[in-house]
């Protein structure tokens, strides 16, 4: 085995270890040592000043929808996407409330709730009171009557350029762009508060890190990967692993100690009888983020899009133009290879579970270029390897993944998605943005004794309980609960 396959291997030991462990675990890069309480509270001290800390820029003039905890909606998921036309803005999805006393406080602060879309166009200009206007929400009943809305919280021109890449915490927005500028944002404040300037090429990718968001790690068109610090947002360190290409995509663990990266070498020499000088290779890089170091690095067959981890960590998803694969991190095999129609843009996992045996099961959700959101089963491949030794792990073949649903979400081509609580965002070139009820999917796959192999019907496919035309051409989204 090589050195680079037994590195690979340790990481993969210590995350998984971190996975399943009771306690949190932290990023620690170079000499940056973890974070302990005192650190934290300095930097809830210091989050107050770095608006003058940071390299600021004209701070735009967004107003927070609520003033206090007390009259937040329970159940909330907020949606931020970014667009071409250089925005981005953020959608409250209020989902419906549970039965609850009509004496209970969380009903009546209901009443209090401000109207968001007037205090948005009272503070704002007359450019971002004309991007405002052009958005529309469509308020859809679902089967129980129920209704989820989606409302405008802020709306910001962010940059110069298309707005390519978005992250979110619970405490940050980071938007990148053509610009070369990453800018930051309050999450929960909606102020603007300043930019980072160390990339030589475009922003394409974003990603928090750490169970309080204490690390941003940016990647960009100059084939850099950029560890931030959130605590005073200083460069810990430049990871140049991909030589002289462009990253296309950054995926976390979710034990915060690994990473994937996806992006093109540019390759300046020629190798016997394999290549050409000048020859772009695509490539998948795994990170340590205890060291900082590349523990593992994957030539791969196409141009990469995106990649995901599934919640678990023991899955991960590269989606190509015509092909999305799914591998098991335990095995390193293709588990599942899924060929769509039309070419592929992105994919998220929706997690299920199996009421047999207690086990986490995933269906893959791929958005499309014609508009088609596709669900994948992904679970009838060799998730283990199989026995005999490895003459039979050398001939295990991944299972072609079986679709379960196809839905015409949108008019044009779905650019990216979410996942959160059971909900999916979704959202598109034609401007719109969807959030669908995964509820009946997720209940029909964790039914007792079910076949995946088998076409759901239409009974239980997603809902789609709101959308939202922004009126411009989307590009990411991102989704977090914020109560």
């Amino acid at each position: 085995m090589s050195n680079h396959k037994k590195k690979a291997l340790r990481a993969l030991s210590r995350a998984n270890k971190a996975t399943q462990g009771s306690g949190p675990s932290q990023v620690r890069v170079g000499a940056a040592a973890p974070l302990t309480s005192k650190a934290i509270a300095a930097a809830a001290e210091t989050a107050a000043a770095v608006e003058a800390e940071v390299a600021l820029s004209s701070v735009v003039k967004v107003s927070p929808v609520v003033r206090n905890s007390t009259d937040r909606e329970p159940g909330v998921l907020r949606v931020i996407v970014s667009c071409y036309e250089r925005t981005i803005f953020a959608l409250d999805a209020t989902l419906p409330l549970p039965l609850l006393d009509e004496h209970d406080p969380l009903r009546k602060n209901k009443s209090n709730a401000l109207n968001p879309t007037q205090q948005i166009a009272d503070s704002m200009d007359a450019q971002i009171q004309r991007i405002l206007s052009k958005g529309k929400s469509d308020t859809i009943s679902r089967a129980d009557g129920t209704t989820v809305t989606m409302k405008p919280r802020f709306v910001t021109a962010a940059h110069v350029g298309s707005v390519q890449a978005l992250a979110v915490s619970h405490n940050w927005v980071a938007s990148g762009s053509v610009d070369e500028i990453v800018k930051l944002y309050h999450a929960r404040r909606c102020v603007e508060l300043g930019s980072l300037h160390k990339h030589e090429g475009s922003i394409t990718a974003l990603a928090f890190c750490g169970v309080r968001a204490e690390h941003l790690i940016s990647g960009g068109d100059d084939g850099q990967i950029i560890l931030w610090r959130s605590k005073d947002w200083l460069p810990l360190k430049v990871m140049k692993g991909h030589a002289r290409g462009a990253i296309r995509g950054i995926a976390v663990h979710p034990s915060n100690q690994l990473a994937i990266s996806i992006g093109r070498d540019n390759s300046s020499k020629s190798r016997m009888g394999h290549g050409e000088i000048g020859k772009t290779i695509s490539s998948m890089r795994l990170w340590d983020l205890q060291i900082g170091k590349c523990a593992f690095r994957k030539t791969l067959p196409f141009d990469a899009i995106s990649v995901q981890w599934s919640p678990d960590g023991l899955l991960y998803a590269v989606v190509f133009d015509r092909l999305v694969q799914v591998t098991s991190v335990t095995t390193g095999k293709n588990v599942c290879v899924y060929t769509p129609p039309s070419r592929s843009h992105c994919a998220a996992f929706v997690p299920c579970q199996d009421l047999d045996t207690q086990e986490e099961r995933y269906i893959l959700a791929v958005g499309l270029e014609n508009g088609s959101l596709v669900l994948v089963n992904v679970h009838d491949g060799p998730v283990s390897a199989p026995e005999g030794g490895e003459d039979e792990d050398a001939d295990a073949k991944p299972f072609a993944g079986h679709v379960l649903a196809t839905i015409a979400a949108h008019t044009n081509r779905i650019k990216d998605l979410a996942c959160q609580d059971g909900y999916l965002a979704t959202t598109s070139s034609d401007g719109t943005v969807c959030l669908w009820d995964m509820h009946p999917l997720v209940k029909w796959a964790s039914a007792p004794g079910v076949d995946l192999t088998l076409e759901i019907q239409e009974a239980n496919h997603p809902q789609c309980v709101g959308r939202y035309h922004s009126g411009m051409r989307n590009i990411c989204i991102r989704m977090i609960r914020v109560q």
